[in-house]
């Protein structure tokens, strides 16, 4: 007996007693669950009570005949679908055609073979097993189709609000490009006037000296103005993902003499040490980006030592190793909350350097040659295309930082504690130079506790490089006439801003230049028409015409082809640069400038020949013979002490342009002593500068 049988319930209908129990007999013998009647309205009565799985139903019975029951069975959406077998004693064909044409499934005479009854009851329970598991299936599959078609609709919903959210998001980062590239437009050049003019208003002799003192107050805090406006710059610019690394090769051990002389009048003043401790095996010549990096150290520890009141400040620099699984990879620092104890007992340590020291042991070469071919580094031949990993700490005894405070430290335009009490300040500094450092391929974590002091550790990738890779500085000496025998150059200026064009007026007017000007795009295209300009400087952003569309109108003309065209523009994006260009400008300035850049550019582009202050003078009078500079504290004395005031505020800062600049007004009092000090600035050598000032 199959234990399916045990679980089909049968309706088996028949008004004659005998035929209603020997089915009923032979089927309960066989496992079925049988329920019997004797008439059609009886049978109609219990399927709506408890349907079945299949009924054997008589055709002759008394009121309802079992046609007249199918029929009503077949019109119930409830029993429509229970399988009807007719059991009857009527034999003719058209019986049968009725029968079936009504929805039974099948038809047995009477009388039957209780065999035949048996397997055809077991058939159609099978068939209406196997139906009813296809039923569950299609409307499992149903439900299945039902369910991807939602999630599709949703998944194109999604879509749609992603495409919506990645469109907005593309506007508004657009728009805030616009947005700094107008601000930088507008902020930039009116600093380019007040940087410019106070320049040539600084070269005056006649100037009183409350005049002169005013004059570098603005000087200095336009120069200030212009390292915030950089530093927000610089932020938008790295969350728009519009700033890169440009490497270079570079003398490290410089860089890091250089930053030490830079704070070692600060630390001074202050009564703290300074130590700038570097590993031996740390190499001298590295290629990275040399200008974020210093910006990176520079504003640690510029932190470290405003913050800290006493005790110290230490710079560790040493090799890191990297997974030799991943030697393109750098790993990671995980956060650490505490430092485990004060910083700088005061003894001496193997290795470290005091204030001024420079016989300790960090100044050994820290690479070196291997038969005078590659560099090494601990012992193993490098190559070029081989990342490194170096580590740089800033340790300080100051403050330290809040607990509750770390999580903020980076975040951009929040201050910790003692930084919202120095008044000092945007809170750009660690972002930027945290940004700055994951760009060089490593990061920045802080440890820190409350009373005790500060860590702040970086790494970056860097390579080694050749000595001979190393670029050194030139002097830029000051253009004071033209060359004999050149033509008579013509040269169109154009900006909007008026200030601008008297700016550039002032610095050309001094040689003998043709110059004109133009305060618009369409007033350019116009002038050169008629003058036919040698060269244009054009500024790029301008109402009535811009200076890309008067750019394209010249430079589609065969005649235009001979002018050379240069941007003036106050954009940071180096991505400026390449539209510029593709407009048909020949090179690209950037304001603020200096006098140089502009004379430079115009040598580069149509030729021109100068004559150049004399800066190499003698060297016997310069420099003693070992190469030490001969310069005294008497000559600076001479000098007006807002010059000497602003020269170390520049050389505090190692701000090459300003020291230019203000070299360049010194030669109004004293050439020689100008010439000196430029080349102890080309050289590098602000400590000596810095002690000559102070005792001066």
């Amino acid at each position: 007996m199959s234990d399916d049988h045990s679980k089909a319930n049968i309706l088996v209908v028949d008004d004659t007693r005998v035929s209603l129990r020997f089915l009923t007999r032979m089927l309960t013998q066989e496992g079925y669950d049988v329920r019997p009647a004797l008439n059609g309205r009886r049978a109609l009565s219990s399927v709506r009570e408890a349907p079945v799985d299949l009924i054997l139903l008589d055709i002759i019975m008394p009121d309802l005949s079992g046609y007249e029951v199918c029929e009503q069975l077949k019109s119930d959406e409830q029993t429509q679908d229970i399988p009807v077998i007719f059991i009857s004693s009527l034999d003719e064909i058209m019986d049968k055609v009725k029968a079936f044409s009504i929805g039974a499934v099948d038809y047995i005479t009477k009388p039957f073979q209780a065999e035949e009854v048996l397997a055809r009851v077991e058939t159609h329970l099978s068939l209406r097993r196997l139906q009813k598991n296809l039923e569950l299936k299609n409307a499992q599959l149903r439900k299945e189709i039902n369910e991807r078609r939602q999630a599709e609709k949703a998944l194109k919903l999604a879509q749609k609000a992603l495409r919506r959210a990645k469109e907005s998001a593309e506007a508004a980062n657009q728009a805030k490009s616009v947005f700094l590239a107008n601000m930088s437009h507008e902020l930039r050049t009116p600093l380019n006037a007040i940087l410019g003019f106070s320049q040539l208003t600084a070269r005056s002799g006649a100037l009183a000296p409350d005049h002169r003192e005013n004059l570098g107050i603005i000087s200095r805090s336009g120069e200030h103005l212009l390292s915030l406006i950089n530093d927000v710059l610089d932020l938008s610019k790295i969350e728009a993902g519009r700033i890169s690394i440009h490497e270079q090769s570079f003398d490290l051990r410089r860089l890091l003499n250089d930053i030490e002389d830079m704070f070692r009048l600060q630390a001074k003043e202050k009564a703290l040490q300074l130590i700038f401790d570097r590993s031996r095996d740390v190499p001298q010549h590295v290629r990275t980006d040399e200008t974020r990096l210093r910006q990176v150290l520079i504003n640690l520890l510029s932190n470290a030592i405003k913050f800290t009141k006493e005790g110290g400040v230490s710079l560790r620099v040493k090799l890191k190793t990297l997974s030799p699984t991943s030697p393109d990879t750098c790993p990671r620092h995980p956060p650490i909350k505490d430092v485990g104890g004060k910083l700088l007992s005061g003894k001496r340590h193997r290795g470290q350097a005091f204030v001024g020291d420079r016989n300790s042991n960090i100044e050994t070469p820290a690479q070196s040659t291997d038969n005078g071919q590659r560099p090494t580094v601990n012992g193993q031949r490098t190559t070029d295309n081989v990342l490194h990993s170096i580590l740089f700490e800033i340790e300080d005894s100051g403050p330290g930082v809040a607990p509750d405070e770390l999580d903020d430290l980076f975040e951009a335009f929040i201050q910790t504690k003692s930084g919202r009490d120095s008044h000092e300040g945007t809170g750009l500094g660690l972002p930027i130079s945290r940004k700055f450092v994951q760009l060089m391929g490593g990061d920045l974590t802080v440890s820190s506790e409350l009373g005790r002091g500060s860590i702040f550790r970086f790494d970056i990738l860097f390579q080694i490089a050749d000595a001979a890779d190393i670029q050194t500085c030139q002097p830029s000496p000051r253009v004071i006439a033209l060359e004999p025998n050149q033509p008579r150059y013509r040269i169109l200026i154009v900006d909007n801003k008026e200030s601008n064009r008297q700016l550039l007026i002032k610095m050309l007017s001094s040689l003998e230049f043709e110059l004109r000007e133009a305060c618009d795009g369409q007033e350019a295209i116009d002038i050169w028409k008629e003058w036919e300009p040698h060269l244009i400087w054009m500024d790029m952003r301008m109402p009535v015409m811009d200076g890309y569309e008067a750019t394209k109108r010249i430079k589609s003309n065969i005649k235009g082809q001979a002018t050379a065209i240069v941007a003036l523009t106050a954009s940071t994006f180096e991505e400026e640069r390449e539209v510029v260009l593709s407009a048909g400008c020949d090179d690209f300035l950037r304001k603020p400038f200096r006098e140089s850049d502009l004379f430079e550019m115009m040598g580069k582009h149509l030729g021109v020949r100068y004559v150049y202050e004399e800066l190499h003078m003698d060297e016997s009078s310069r420099f003693t013979d070992d190469g030490e500079c001969d310069l005294n504290p008497a000559a600076l004395s001479a000098l007006p002490p807002d010059l000497l005031v602003d020269l170390e505020h520049a050389t505090i800062r190692a701000n090459m342009d300003r020291i230019a600049s203000l070299v360049h007004d010194i030669r109004i009092h004293d050439e020689a002593t100008a010439g000196k000090l430029m080349k102890l600035a080309d050289e590098f050598d602000y400590a000596k500068i810095l002690d000559l000032i102070q005792q001066a």
